[in-house]
């Protein structure tokens, strides 16, 4: 059997009563923090995934402790659809001692959030702001002859920047930028690192840029596109 991160196989299967358990966070009082933690630590499908948030979202709501969990207040940029990553994210973070709150704004609303200083991400009092977004949020794919590469690099780099400087005046709240996953189709084969207008020759200048400038603004820094390797393109992008 190969092994594949995929399908989290370290983590043991839930038990048959798994739902009971999580019925049973409404009425566990001060322990509801610990209870959560303690079934959240089974490879869970989806829909577990979202009782599971669920769950977690009424003890919020009720206004009892989640301790031992710690609280952390997430908001997601995207330029894709991620709604089922909010339904499936309070688990995964509940299994490593975290209660995450999501504030996610509208699909590609990624500028207009940062940069109007009382829009939904930045009143949002967040812990800090992951702006997942992908090669086609940085107009990669399409086809410019009449720029250099290094200048439609530049014109991207340009604009997450005009991002992370949003959030960073109007919220405070530090960023996660992401690198980006290379789409698996190709236009030259193996000359695609060669070409230097190509998608996968402009995605590796554009990673490089990305890492620099999380350096150079002190944002943390998610490598998707190592993420994206491991798991392979294909799937990745499916």
């Amino acid at each position: 059997m190969s092994f594949s991160i995929v399908n989290l196989p370290w983590l043991p299967a839930p038990p048959a009563e798994w739902a009971e358990r999580c019925k049973a966070l409404n009425a566990d009082g001060d322990f509801a923090g610990a209870s959560i933690q303690d079934i959240a630590q089974f490879s869970l499908n989806s829909r577990q995934s979202l009782a599971l948030a669920r769950a977690l979202d009424r003890r919020r709501r009720s206004g009892s402790s989640l301790a031992p969990l710690a609280d952390f207040r997430l908001g997601l940029l995207a330029s894709n659809t991620v709604d089922l990553l909010i339904d499936c994210l309070p688990a995964a973070c509940a299994r490593h001692g975290v209660a995450v709150q999501i504030t996610s704004a509208s699909y590609d609303q990624v500028v207009q959030q940062a940069l109007e200083k009382a829009s939904q991400i930045n009143a949002g009092k967040l812990d800090a702001v992951l702006i997942a977004v992908d090669y086609r949020w940085f107009a990669l794919d399409s086809l410019d002859a009449s720029l250099r590469p290094e200048l439609r690099v530049s014109e991207a780099i340009n604009r997450l920047r005009s991002v992370v400087h949003g959030l960073k005046i109007n919220s405070g709240a530090p960023a996660i930028l992401q690198t980006l996953a290379v789409p698996p189709h190709s236009v030259f084969g193996s000359y695609d690192r060669r070409v230097g207008g190509s998608l996968r020759a402009l995605i590796d200048q554009c990673n490089r840029g990305i890492v620099a400038l999380a350096e150079e603004t002190g944002c943390y820094l998610l490598d998707t596109a190592a993420l994206a390797e491991r798991i392979g393109g294909d799937r990745w992008f499916d």
